[in-house]
C-alpha cells in the first residue's frame, strides 16, 4: 500500500489535463462552427442584396460609360455597403461566317459597332472585425451604353 499513496493524485491530474484540453478543443469547434454559420448567413444576404442591386441598375434604361455608385443599404442591411461602375466590355467581334447574306451581314456588323458595357458590383461588410466582399459582373446591351460621341467618356 505504501508504494500507491500518491497514485490516486497522479490519476487526476492527468485526467484533469485530459478534461481541459478536450473542453478546450470543443470551444474552438463550438467558436469556429458559430462563426462559419455567421459568416455563410452574410454571404447569402450579400448574394441578395447584389441581386437587388443588379435588378435596380437592370432597370436603368441607359447607363453611362464610367458611371458609378456607392453606397450603404437601407436597415436592417445597413452594416452591408456597397459599389458599381461601368465600363465598355473589351469584347473582340467574333469573325462571321463566310456564306453569310449581304443583308445580314451588314446587320450584324452594324449591330458589332456598338461596344457592349459591363457593369461591375461590389458587396462589403465586416465580420468579427475582419472586412468580407463579394463581386461579381454583368454584361449590357449594346443600345443600353452610352458613350461620349466627343470621345471623353471612351
Amino acid at each position: 500500500m505504501r508504494g500507491r499513496r500518491g497514485y490516486i493524485l497522479v490519476e487526476t491530474v492527468t485526467a484533469m489535463a485530459v478534461l481541459s484540453i478536450t473542453a478546450a478543443a470543443v470551444q474552438q469547434a463550438l467558436y469556429t462552427a458559430i462563426q462559419a454559420r455567421g459568416l455563410a448567413r452574410d454571404y447569402t444576404v450579400a448574394r441578395i442584396l447584389l441581386d437587388q442591386l443588379a435588378a435596380e441598375v437592370d432597370l436603368a434604361p441607359r447607363l453611362a460609360d464610367g458611371a458609378t455608385e456607392s453606397g450603404v443599404f437601407e436597415p436592417p442591411f445597413d452594416r452591408f455597403e456597397y459599389a458599381w461602375y461601368v465600363e465598355q466590355a473589351p469584347l473582340e467581334p467574333p469573325d462571321l461566317p463566310p456564306g453569310l447574306d449581304p443583308a445580314r451581314r451588314a446587320t450584324l456588323e452594324a449591330a458589332m459597332k456598338h461596344p457592349m458595357g459591363r457593369v461591375h458590383f461590389e458587396i462589403r461588410w465586416t465580420r468579427a472585425g475582419e472586412p468580407v466582399s463579394v463581386s461579381a459582373a454583368t454584361l449590357i446591351a449594346p443600345g443600353r451604353l452610352w458613350t461620349d460621341p466627343g470621345g471623353v467618356g471612351q
